[in-house]
């Protein structure tokens, strides 16, 4: 699956990935090259994803369901929404269930840091959305499954520059012989940053062992393991009339307090497999490390976290004999981390007094049984429940005042989450299915601790919050073939207590309450379709779109308004032209369209853009290749995302991201 190259549109896009698509229905086996997430799950699609990108932004924008926002751009994390899930918190730390190699990468209170993911490694990835999944985010599971558990000998180097000292270099290695494997690599990424205050770095280490522990390789034993470092100075959000203006600019507030982030992450796991013709078993440990420091404005001060995780998960399949066929999943996943987490204000780029010191335990475990019916060769049906529990427990170890109140909470609560799928598949290339399915979120510490009070008298507090919870209606369409892949989704969300985090009229945190009533509905269209692919030539065409209206229910203050943060359109179009010699061209769009609102007043909005991009190169039957990636290939001038959603906004907000103007980058390849 390392092909020649893939290109983006967010309303447009056009891709390079020369890749089999699957048949349908696609049904994956965890613990192998693709994952099986708990839940509904077999209507899934696998979603390559390009080798050549600069950030998780243009990594991930194939994958059918997942709707994914520039911030920064590079290293810098973007926003992943799921069908409304991650729109509201910025940076996003939540919303999914992130995997690596079938390990997790979200933390215990269901946090986590998309900085930590070098996109070199990504092969492909895989979205369960929604409540259907069964998972605590009501955003689902995405699966991100590396290049090194590909079972083939053979390795590669992977170099690439471009413009303001930008530099990238890859370099793995994989050995495979009668069932066991070893693979490993590491990574260094760095660039100065197309605005002011803007440079950002990365090393990332990865290792994979594959030990079969029997003749006949039933039973394997792999062992993980996943080290970052990334470094990122921030260069914030502009006003609107700034971020079209003078996109390279930053404002008087970052140049003052200088916001930064460093952060240190290894993961270990082991992970026991036994597969048959009966069904398959897997038994999973992992530990990890992490320290982070976070130097953010000065309404939010400065936090240092050092954590320990520990993570528990066992998956469970089997095939039942009998008159109709019949299998069993069952899904254990249990996590727990132990933390220190201080708060400093921040006084012009330094740490200024102390204004908190806690200790955190999360705990979050999640049982999920789904058993699948074939009455007959044309019918499907799928039940299933997940058992969540999650305790959140902050501990005071700072000195309270009666201004300054204790922020020691304990919350612990226990929910059970139903769902249902009915499907039909006349045929080996086409499925219709409907589900209905309740999901509920726990909050994360980021939701439960916030910076309040006067500037620059700033304290940290907390508040309690319910878990929200969303009741989803799902009709989907699916077909496919050897050389094509189509899916439409229609899907209908009602959500109780969201959490909403707030923000001031210039964009200054507020903390995170439970709105009363929200709901969602929208609609998903994926196609990935080669309509010609012989000698000498082979012309594929994709498209990832959606269409959301995301809006409050009758709130007292808001009433119907739309939800603030996300386009009415976005979507991605994608065309590559390949030659039998290795020469391939592939022009992209991306782009987003109706009125994005930064604020839930519905106030202020973001224009529509869409934004050209361009790869060509070549793929030498040698093993060498070239590739030029041309990122904004007009230089247009337009605004990427929020970097917030606001309660009302004034017209003077800073809170627009701008997009980046056109940019290069020549990456140089060798594979053998």
């Amino acid at each position: 699956m390392n092909s020649p190259g893939q290109l983006g549109w967010l309303g447009l896009l056009l891709s390079g990935h020369m890749v089999a698509l699957p048949q349908l229905p696609t049904r994956t086996v965890f613990g192998q090259t693709e994952a099986e997430a708990a839940g509904l799950t077999s209507s899934t699609i696998i979603a390559p994803v390009s080798p050549h990108a600069t950030g998780l932004r243009e990594a991930l924008e194939q994958v059918p369901g997942l709707v994914v926002q520039d911030s920064f751009g590079g290293i810098e994390p973007p926003r992943l929404s799921v069908r409304g899930s991650g729109t509201q918190s910025a940076p996003v730390s939540r919303g999914v269930r992130l995997q690596l190699d079938g390990f997790p990468l979200s933390f215990a209170d269901g946090s986590f840091n998309t900085g930590l993911v070098e996109t070199a490694w990504i092969d492909h990835a895989q979205l369960s959305p929604g409540p259907a999944a069964g998972m605590p985010a009501l955003g689902g599971d995405l699966s991100l499954w590396s290049t090194l558990i590909e079972p083939i000998n053979g390795g590669a180097a992977r170099a690439s520059i471009g413009p303001d000292n930008s530099h990238s270099l890859a370099v793995w290695q994989r050995y495979s012989d009668n069932g066991h494997k070893l693979a490993g690599g590491f990574s260094t990424r760095r660039t100065d940053g197309w605005r002011a205050y803007s440079k950002q770095q990365r090393e990332t280490v990865i290792a994979f062992v594959r030990l079969p522990l029997d003749s006949s390789e039933r039973w394997q034993l792999d062992t993980h393991l996943f080290a970052a470092r990334p470094r990122i100075e921030i260069p914030g959000p502009l006003t609107r009339d700034q971020a079209l203006d003078n996109p390279q600019s930053v404002s008087p507030a970052i140049q003052r307090d200088r916001p930064y982030r460093k952060s240190e992450y290894l993961r270990l796991g082991n992970r026991l497999s036994l597969q048959s013709s009966e069904g398959h078993l897997s038994i999973g440990a992992s530990g990890a490390l992490y320290n982070d420091t976070f130097r953010q404005l000065l309404p939010n001060g400065i936090s240092n976290t050092s954590a320990r995780e520990a993570a528990l998960f066992i998956d469970l399949g089997r095939d039942w004999d009998g008159p109709w066929q019949q299998s069993t999943k069952a899904h254990l996943c249990w996590q727990q981390g132990w933390r220190r987490s201080t708060r400093d204000r921040n006084a012009e780029g330094s740490a200024g007094p102390r204004i908190g010191d806690n200790r955190l335990r999360p705990d979050t475990w999640t049982l999920t049984l789904d058993h699948t019916l074939d009455p007959s060769p044309t019918w499907r049906l799928e039940v299933g429940a997940s058992l969540l529990h999650a305790r959140r427990k902050i501990q005071e170890r700072f000195e309270t005042t009666a201004s300054r109140p204790s922020t020691a909470l304990d919350l612990a609560d226990t929910r059970i989450a139903p769902r249902i799928a009915l499907s039909w598949l006349p045929s080996a290339h086409f499925q219709a299915s409907v589900g209905l399915a309740r999901a509920y979120e726990p909050p994360t510490f980021d939701d439960l601790l916030f910076t309040t009070g006067p500037m620059p008298a700033r304290e940290l507090a907390s508040a309690p919050l319910e878990w929200q919870r969303a009741d989803q209606i799902e009709l989907a369409l699916q077909g496919g073939g050897s050389q094509w892949t189509w899916r439409i989704v229609a899907y209908e969300a009602y959500w109780q207590r969201e959490f909403l985090r707030l923000l001031d009229d210039q964009g200054n945190p507020r903390g995170t309450v439970n709105a009363d009533k929200t709901r969602r509905r929208g609609l998903e269209v994926y196609l990935d379709r080669y309509f010609y692919d012989a000698e000498p030539l082979s012309l594929r065409v994709w498209t990832n779109a959606h269409w959301i209206d995301f809006r409050f229910d009758e709130d007292p203050v808001l009433g119907n308004n739309r939800i603030a943060g996300q386009a009415p359109f976005s979507g991605t179009l994608g065309l590559e032209a390949a030659s039998a010699d290795g020469w391939f061209v592939a022009p992209s769009v991306r782009g987003q369209s109706g009125r994005l609102y930064v604020d839930h007043a519905n106030t202020l909005t973001i224009p529509s853009f869409a934004v050209w991009t361009l790869d060509t190169g070549r793929r030498h039957p040698s093993g060498w290749s070239v590739h030029l990636r041309i990122e904004n290939l007009f230089n247009k001038r337009y605004i990427a995302s929020p970097a917030g959603v606001l309660d009302s906004a004034a017209p003077t907000a800073s809170v627009f991201l701008p997009g980046a103007s056109r940019r290069w980058q020549l990456g140089l390849e060798y594979t053998w």
